[in-house]
């Protein structure tokens, strides 16, 4: 009762035409920023906050299952590779047979073999040579190790299944190999974990991450699909320098005892880092932007990767709870941005306000597993008490 009463004593505008703006605004703001969400408009302006966010968390955040490894510039444009696309596919078996001999725990071969004509799994005469090499190899080293290779696939017209798009490799999957394939496409917002997909066979499709944890850690691909609950659940970033790489150079001319003592029982992940030219100007389209920067195709999957093995994905908010939440809150800001109080006064209960949603987000994500943001109804809120103060 007696807070009730201090709050009908606070110096609160009673203008109708105030808190009908303000109620119009906050409409207004829980519909845009749930459009602005879905279209990524803004999200990607956020990334570092979620970068910052996750930084600040009581649980070190570090690769604990993956090496990289890379070809860089001095491969790709070296006598052997010749900058050739597709990459040369003997080159690859040669990697896969020495890191198979060095005891990894998963190989994960994240180069997507198209095939020729996009209809079936033949292969362009030209590389028919070194694409048996490879699949020669592969078959070799799946006696000793498991294997995860690339796939694309394509949605289907009218449809929210998937189908498969076939790869010069197709034929390795009828010989009962400790072998899968995972879809390399990223999520439109990367701060989401990709899983599976259906296809109309009502099959399931692993992404890249999901069919290298299923091979070592069925049960935790288990929780983070039970995380899912209708959206793509969040996990955290690692930056690229914490993880574990290695050139392709290396690889191959290392002793492989000192190879083994790298990657023994690791998930080994081999992937493109050159540059668009010799000088080190970027491919643009091949970099990811991401919490902790812009990071090449096969980081991003190292992060998916460490971030399902180490139980590090969390569900959002379901759409209604995140309504609810976002409304009584910007209920909250318009009460004190309507209080009669000097602008500078109202400002820095704001700041306060803000400072607190900014730890509820925190505390949500870290305790009960959801991440929560809701800032575009308060910004209109903000806006409007502006223009009232500069038109009166």
């Amino acid at each position: 009762m007696r807070t009730l009463e201090k709050v009908r004593k606070l110096p609160i505008r009673r203008s109708w035409t105030h808190w009908l703006v303000a109620t119009v605004l906050v409409v207004i703001g829980l519909f845009a920023g749930d459009y602005i969400s879905k279209k990524m408009i803004f999200e990607r302006a956020l990334y570092p906050i979620f970068g910052k966010l996750q930084s600040v968390s009581p649980r070190p955040i570090r690769p604990r299952r993956t090496v990289l490894v890379l070809i860089g510039d001095q491969e790709f444009y070296g006598e052997r590779l010749a900058h050739r696309t597709p990459t040369k596919r003997d080159y690859l078996a040669d990697l896969i047979r020495k890191l198979s001999d060095a005891g990894p725990e998963l190989i994960a071969l994240d180069f997507t073999m198209r095939s020729a004509s996009g209809q079936d799994s033949k292969e362009n005469p030209e590389y028919e040579q070194e694409t048996s090499k490879l699949k020669q190899a592969i078959t070799e080293a799946s006696l000793k190790t498991k294997l995860v290779l690339a796939i694309t696939v394509a949605k289907e017209e009218n449809s929210d299944s998937y189908s498969v798009e076939p790869t010069v490799l197709d034929d390795l999957y009828e010989k009962n190999l400790p072998l899968a394939k995972g879809f390399v496409h990223l999520p439109e917002d990367q701060r989401r974990v990709p899983l599976t997909l259906k296809s109309s066979s009502n099959m399931t499709i692993d992404s890249f991450a999901a069919a290298a944890v299923r091979l070592v850690d069925g049960t935790a691909l288990a929780e983070a699909e039970a995380n899912r609950v209708g959206a793509l659940p969040f996990g955290t970033f690692i930056e690229p320098a914490k993880f574990k790489t290695l050139s392709a150079s290396e690889v191959l001319t290392t002793d492989p005892v000192k190879l083994k003592s790298d990657i023994a029982c690791k998930i080994v992940l081999i992937g493109g880092v050159w540059h668009a030219t010799p000088q080190g100007r970027p491919f643009e389209s091949d970099l990811f932007l991401t919490p902790v920067g812009k990071l090449d195709g096969v980081f991003v999957h190292a992060n998916f990767i460490e971030a399902l093995l180490d139980s590090r994905t969390y569900r959002p908010l379901g759409p209604w709870v995140a309504i609810s939440l976002e409304a009584l809150l910007s209920s909250i800001v318009a009460v004190i941005l309507g209080l009669t109080w000097p602008l500078w006064r109202r400002l820095r209960l704001l700041v306060l306000v803000c400072a607190f949603l900014v730890l509820l987000s925190y505390v949500l994500w870290q305790n009960l597993g959801v991440f929560f943001d809701c800032f575009v109804p308060i910004l209109l809120l903000v806006i409007h008490v502006l223009v009232e103060r500069l038109l009166g």
